[in-house]
């Protein structure tokens, strides 16, 4: 199921004269989560502050705000978690990786050349071992197992920026009814494509702060940065 949305200009549609971290610090003062966000630039680091915030309040009064006001969905907590691991080992290997090149070029510019020739099998083990990390298929059993309420305690922990994503959208539906109303139609899974007919193309979501009330709510986007807002992890509850 598709929505194709026109709007105006670069493709946006009317909304409140804020920003979203005006929005977001404005809604999250109603709830136990309130947070200064006067600094934070654009919705990326509203984002990442949101998240460092999460994980720094006590597990419990999170847990307990999330469980009050939606409900868990186990096949999104489950998606946002295998994610994260599958970046953090990237991130892994990625430094791996760096800290043998350079110690190749420290080796070379030294001329220890017996060292230099040890270096393509230092290299070789560590993508061997990305290549093990990500062909090896998530602990299916031990997702099985685990509650809702573990698959969350689970993902505050690891990467809390897919429920500080979901709040930052209910926060830009909280101050617009047209962006309540996208929002509404991509949490019951319907894609909505931005069209614009200035460049008689899909505008980027991401270049401009009416574009970015748009990707808050769920809209699609070309930019890799917009794929995470569509996994959905939390539903609100009527």
């Amino acid at each position: 199921r598709e929505l194709h949305l026109y709007g105006f200009g670069h493709g946006h549609i009317p909304g409140p004269n804020k920003s979203v971290a005006q929005l977001v610090e404005a809604w999250l003062t109603t709830t136990p989560l309130a947070l200064p966000l006067h600094e934070a630039p654009d919705i990326w680091a509203v984002v990442a502050h949101l998240s460092r915030h999460l994980r720094a309040l006590p597990t419990h009064t999170v847990l307990s705000f999330f469980e009050s006001r939606y409900t868990l969905l186990r096949g999104g907590l489950r998606q946002a978690i295998m994610a994260s691991r599958a970046r953090l080992a990237r991130e892994a290997t990625d430094n791996a990786l760096r800290v043998r090149i350079q110690a190749a070029l420290h080796a070379f510019e030294a001329e220890t050349g017996a060292t230099v020739k040890k270096m393509p099998l230092s290299v070789e083990t560590a993508l061997s071992t990305i290549r093990y990390t990500l062909a090896t298929p998530p602990e299916h059993g031990q997702f099985a197992s685990m509650s809702v309420q573990v698959l969350l305690a689970t993902l505050l922990q690891l990467d809390p920026a897919p429920l500080a994503r979901r709040l930052v959208k209910d926060a830009v539906m909280a101050g617009s009814s047209l962006h309540a109303a996208v929002g509404e139609a991509t949490d019951k899974g319907i894609r909505v494509h931005p069209r614009t007919q200035v460049t008689r193309g899909s505008p980027d979501p991401t270049k401009y702060e009416a574009g970015t009330l748009l990707l808050a709510v769920g809209v699609t986007g070309s930019d890799p940065r917009v794929r995470p807002w569509n996994v959905r992890v939390l539903k609100p509850r009527p």
